[in-house]
């Protein structure tokens, strides 16, 4: 088996036991599964614990008082059990939504520091460039959709580290021209290490 990691935290983020594809060079998509609430309240394990910590009273969240609480796909919180059950995403803090100010400060960097650790690990001049102009091409691709979509981090809940967007694309269902809402993870490739366990 094939464990991703982070290339910048650490975390484990998904494995290779579930079906992943490969997007534009860049990303990985993971389909997952939407799985029906027990209920209205069920509790799956996901809280927004918002207690300030030691220091500055900065919120252990993240700091981004700003940001939405409200998701808008609420059956999220049973759909993303696909990569929590296997501890690969903090069930902490999260999920939540990105704004486009908080996605573009973001993204920002977290590109560059991908490429440092591209750049660190001896990937050539042409491999780079590649890898920015696929890159700043499917930002180009999220920035529509980045508020409907929900955020999660790594276990180490390092914010400079790869955000992990559960997207809600249409897709058509097989065998009919009708389309439906697919949960669907989006990894960043070139910020993923591969260990073989």
């Amino acid at each position: 088996m094939i464990i991703y990691k982070d290339v910048i935290s650490g975390d484990e983020i998904c494995s290779d036991t579930f079906p992943i594809k490969e997007v534009d060079g860049v990303v990985y998509e993971i389909e997952d599964k939407r799985v029906p609430l027990r209920d209205e309240g069920a509790n799956l394990g996901i809280s927004f614990n918002e207690e300030a910590d030691d220091e500055g009273g900065e919120k252990k969240d993240g700091g981004n008082d700003d940001r939405p609480r409200q998701l808008k796909h609420q059956y999220t919180l049973a759909t993303a059990m696909g990569l929590l059950e296997m501890d690969n995403l903090s069930d902490s803090n999260l999920p939540y939504n990105h704004t486009k100010k908080d996605f573009k400060l973001h993204i920002k960097a977290y590109l560059k520091a991908v490429k440092d650790a591209l750049q660190s690990k001896g990937a050539s001049a042409e491999d780079i460039k590649d890898f920015e102009k696929r890159a700043i091409g499917y930002v180009g691709k999220l920035l529509p959709i980045v508020e409907d979509c929900n955020v999660y981090l790594g276990n180490s809940m390092d914010w400079d580290a790869m955000n992990v967007l559960l997207t809600f694309p249409q897709k058509k269902v097989e065998g009919s021209e009708e389309t439906e809402e697919v949960p669907t993870w989006v990894i960043w490739k070139h910020g993923l290490v591969e260990e073989k366990v």
